[in-house]
């Protein structure tokens, strides 16, 4: 091959991953994406203490116990994870009943964000990544997950997996 038939050869190449990049959407970063989204779920901007001791308080007052859901508006599953507790109708129903959902800002690799929380709850965030579900009586009591009732996001999110956890925590 030639000089110029291998510019040529690079450049088309150049063009066609190019192509593929735009048309699959990949053009820009999940951040950005979900950072311009009017539908955030996670609040970048309120600290997680201020938001815990407020879903502490609703808890108490209606006897119910703390989801503290740890993710970022970034991530998929943690999307994925919350759209279940709003739209899936029996995750909904037992939500509603039960629990006071607190999503808690974990930041991006570079700017984590909430570290005393992931440590005071002792969060799988940094073993296991995002979402990370913990669940609290309305004392901030850790209830699960246990051994017993364990909760990963290496592992599917499905509704009939979140059912389970859900009611093995007390729901």
């Amino acid at each position: 091959m030639n000089h110029k038939s291998f510019i040529r050869f690079n450049q088309t190449a150049i063009a066609a991953f190019a192509l593929i990049i735009l048309s699959t959407g990949c053009q820009t970063s999940p951040e950005s994406d979900a950072t311009s989204s009017a539908n955030q779920i996670f609040d970048e901007h309120t600290s997680g203490k201020t938001l815990v001791n407020a879903a502490l308080d609703e808890a108490k007052a209606e006897n119910k116990k703390v989801i503290l859901l740890f993710g970022a508006n970034w991530c998929p599953y943690c999307r994925k994870l919350h759209a279940l507790f709003e739209n899936d109708p029996d995750v909904h129903a037992l939500v509603d009943k039960e629990f006071v959902v607190v999503p808690i800002d974990v930041g991006t690799s570079t700017h984590n964000r909430n570290l005393n929380l992931i440590d005071k709850y002792h969060s799988n965030v940094f073993t296991d990544g995002t979402p990370s579900v913990v669940i609290v009586d309305a004392n901030g009591k850790r209830l699960a997950p246990t051994d017993s009732n364990p909760w990963s996001a290496k592992n599917p999110i499905e509704a009939s997996r979140v059912l389970t956890f859900l009611k093995q925590a007390g729901g």
